[in-house]
């Protein structure tokens, strides 16, 4: 599969190519699907290289009345294509299917279905303007607006984090310098004119130690009480209760047990490497010892008491073997979401 000659003019910046998923075929059919179905849908960020080649998710922004639709597309197109559904995870305003594809390597990609715009329940975007101001990117790909994506992709990661990732830049500042109407329409109704005026201006000028400095002015906008705004936060709660409860089918607990010294700690730190990539976000490693099975020098005791001989002294453990006792945990995490 070649790198067409466009991909770097529709790449942020002009980076390196896309990465090579056989997802083509599978994306052209969901897109198609999607809009067969007469479903009103947009990519709400990230789409440049679509339908064959993405750097992340593909965001899919739809009405909360079509996810059920939308979910069974997405099912459907997969399984035509030999995409195997790894599991689905449901989320405030949004609908996660984690996919991996038919090919030997086990590629994964992520389908995110959002039927909104919120931080902690409380909305910070008008759903409806995406879908309304959408236009068509290449073949069947509906985008939202760039004015529209970089409001939303500023609001998304300031109001949580207070600071917009660096891969993310290059796209918030061209959507607001070149699309100033849709960015002001997106976020003047949450913020007021003055705040989101501010914002503007330090996205068009990168200068994102400003931006970063306006979260709690965003945070205070957006979060404001009123007889909506709790509302939603009350159904946001109840859906974290929710998700939280129920076992996630993404989550996995891997148990090595075996005498000290055969290979526990060398095996475990190859799975954790091998398994930190998708679909996990967090891989920890474990070291435990519960004093249940007995460790390879009491055999040797045991031996040469059964022998007659004296045992040889224990030589001390070289650094980093010795295990007695629960290690702290050590996170693995991928940077980003």
């Amino acid at each position: 599969m070649s790198v067409p000659e466009t991909i770097a003019d529709r790449s942020p910046g002009g980076a390196a190519p896309l990465p090579r998923l056989p997802m083509g075929p599978f994306v052209r059919t969901l897109f198609a699907a999607l809009n067969d179905q007469k479903i009103p849908w947009a990519v709400a960020r990230n789409h440049e290289g679509l339908p064959d080649y993405t750097r992340n998710d593909i965001d899919i922004i739809i009405r909360a009345a079509d996810l059920a639709r939308a979910r069974r597309i997405v099912r459907d197109a997969a399984a035509k294509h030999g995409w195997v559904n790894l599991g689905e995870v449901d989320k405030y305003h949004y609908h996660s299917i984690w996919l991996a594809s038919p090919d030997e390597d086990r590629q994964f990609l992520l389908i995110d279905l959002y039927t909104g715009f919120s931080d902690m329940g409380f909305d910070f975007a008008d759903l409806e303007l995406g879908l309304a101001t959408r236009r068509p990117y290449v073949e069947s790909v509906m985008v939202v607006p760039p004015g529209f994506a970089a409001a939303t992709v500023i609001m998304k990661e300031l109001l949580p984090h207070s600071i917009l990732k660096e891969s993310a830049r290059a796209n918030v500042q061209r959507g607001a310098r070149d699309d100033e109407a849709n960015f002001r329409q997106a976020l003047e109704r949450r913020l007021g004119p003055d705040l989101c005026s501010k914002l503007l201006d330090a996205c068009k000028n990168a200068d994102w130690e400003a931006a970063a400095a306006l979260s709690p002015q965003l945070r205070g906008a957006v979060r404001r009480f009123s007889a909506s705004n709790l509302l939603h936060a009350i159904g946001f709660l109840a859906m974290q209760v929710c998700h939280h409860l129920r076992f996630s089918p993404l989550s996995a607990c891997i148990a090595l047990i075996g005498p000290d010294g055969c290979g526990k700690t060398t095996i475990a730190q190859g799975l954790a490497q091998e398994l930190f990539k998708r679909p996990y976000r967090l891989v920890r490693h474990m070291k435990t010892d519960f004093d249940i099975l007995p460790k390879l020098g009491q055999f040797k005791r045991w031996g040469a008491k059964l022998l007659g001989r004296k045992p040889a002294a224990a030589a001390p453990p070289a650094p980093g073997t010795k295990h007695n006792g629960q290690k702290a945990p050590q996170p693995q995490r991928r940077s980003g979401r």
